[in-house]
């Protein structure tokens, strides 16, 4: 096991996973021109709910799974009867939060929403547990098929529904259409065949009782802004708000997520040998940052030209929104790739404290800015400020209880940090520059902030002495290459 051979896999899962987005991009937009922000806001309200009682009954198996080399079939089937227990009574929590959804939001169009989504925490905890084994046995190819024919099975619901119905209801129908097909797919793609079986639950059960606090903090830290916009501002500011933060993070979420789910697995058995693991999370962090910081700053720096184009005219109001929130998106997508070492390493309940400590901070911060200014960009700002304020609590936490220095993980972000600013500054001078139609200024702009960065950031690296990350990652494929 290499730290190149992690490189390489993670970087592979990235591509196809931005081969993935491209589906989901091409149904926002879809999306954004048929519906409404006050539609949007419906949904974004449903699912909250939805997802704050998934993640009060999620207990975490895949993780559990993942963690334990030497899982049996009992632990597996264990694991998939968890889940099944799991769905039912995330669909029965649905049913008895109706009413008070309602009375928080103030909007009687929730309590159908929530109905017809009570089936699919249901359906969904049927799925083949199997599938936790592409992870497993870094089987990323499968992994990929997986993830893909469910987002392609998905976007064709939602965008034939979409032209059909041309409101909210075509987003929930959809929904329900992708957990009946989720579960079909899962059991055409791996053989397995789980069987109810309560034998290994408390094995399981003991890992995941702490990931389960983690994750109700993380759900916390990211959804309590909409939660305070839902229950304070009305559906179509919470319309605004979602499809702004939904933008913002949807090219950081594409990067994040599969980079933990390729490293999961890999640093399950990496983790044993310090030296070769220290030296990976460096390296990763170096190769995340370089992609996310581009994107993020990117994308601020274009927020304008890129909702006129992309999302359409009536959108133009979130802007300001848009370009705050991709700076906070980027700096929590730093803490987000580091703190699943933390389980990793037995810190489960390191973990679950720091999430629920930054949970905590937010809520304080949010809930005074609300009341103090009521307006969608000082919720923005708030959010921002917390997620670079944690920035250096992650790394002083990864530090301590996983034996990264700091010092490395610093020096791992230094580098794209300005390279990203540099085209911050260039990219904003050029859109205030240039008298163009937003059709043709968009790609005109990306292509220079796109210049601009690589050349900022390969002199950075050279001028450091060409250390490890995504530069000298991407110097040896080539010298490599026939």
């Amino acid at each position: 096991m290499t730290s190149t051979r992690i490189v390489g896999g993670s970087l592979w899962m990235i591509a196809m996973r931005w081969s993935m987005r491209s589906i989901g991009l091409v149904s926002t937009i879809i999306l954004a021109r048929l519906l409404t922000p006050d539609d949007f806001g419906l949904v974004a309200m449903a699912y909250i709910v939805v997802g704050l009682l998934q993640v009060l009954a999620d207990a975490g198996v895949d993780l559990a799974l993942l963690r334990d080399r030497n899982s049996t079939t009992a632990h597996w089937n264990s694991a998939w009867t968890i889940q099944v227990m799991q769905g039912a009574l995330v669909s029965v929590m649905l049913l008895l939060a109706v009413q008070p959804s309602v009375l928080y939001f103030d909007e009687p169009r929730v309590s159908t929403a929530l109905l017809a989504l009570s089936i699919c925490p249901f359906i969904d905890g049927f799925r083949n547990i199997g599938t936790v084994a592409f992870r497993k046995e870094l089987d990323f190819a499968r992994e990929f098929r997986f993830q893909v024919a469910q987002k392609l099975a998905t976007f064709i619901a939602v965008v034939s529904l979409a032209f059909l119905l041309k409101n909210y209801w075509a987003i929930i129908f959809a929904r329900i259409i992708a957990s009946f097909t989720g579960v079909a797919i899962s059991y055409a793609m791996h053989e397995y065949r789980p069987r109810f079986t309560l034998e290994r639950v408390r094995d399981i059960w003991s890992f995941s009782q702490w990931m389960l606090l983690s994750r109700i903090g993380e759900f916390g830290n990211g959804q309590t802004d909409k939660f305070i916009v839902g229950g304070t501002a009305g559906t179509s500011s919470m319309g605004d708000y979602h499809v702004a933060k939904e933008v913002a993070s949807m090219l950081s979420a594409e990067l994040i997520y599969p980079v933990r789910r390729a490293l999961f697995p890999n640093f399950a058995i990496l983790v044993a040998e310090q030296q070769k693991y220290t030296q990976t999370v460096v390296t990763m962090l170096s190769i995340a940052a370089s992609l996310i910081m581009a994107v993020q700053f990117g994308l601020a720096a274009v927020a304008n030209d890129f909702v006129a184009v992309i999302l359409g005219d009536r959108w133009l109001g979130i802007t300001p929104v848009l370009q705050i929130l991709s700076f906070a998106v980027c700096a929590k997508a730093l803490t987000m790739l580091l703190e699943f070492l933390l389980p990793l390493t037995n810190q489960t309940r390191i973990a679950a404290l720091t999430a629920w400590a930054e949970l905590g901070v937010l809520i304080l911060v949010l809930l005074y800015l609300q009341r103090t200014y009521g307006t969608l960009e000082s919720l923005a700002y708030g959010r921002l400020v917390i997620a670079i304020v944690f920035v250096p609590v992650m790394f002083a936490v990864i530090a301590r209880y996983c034996h990264v220095p700091f010092t490395a993980m610093l020096a791992a972000i230094w580098r794209p940090l300005i390279a990203a600013t540099i085209m911050y500054f260039t990219v904003r001078w050029l859109v205030s520059g240039l008298v163009l139609d937003p059709l043709l200024r968009l790609p005109v702009t990306v292509a220079a902030g796109a210049a601009v960065y690589l050349l900022s950031l390969v002199s950075l690296w050279i001028i450091a002495g060409r250390p490890a990350g995504l530069e000298n990652e991407v110097w040896k494929r080539l010298r490599s290459a026939p």
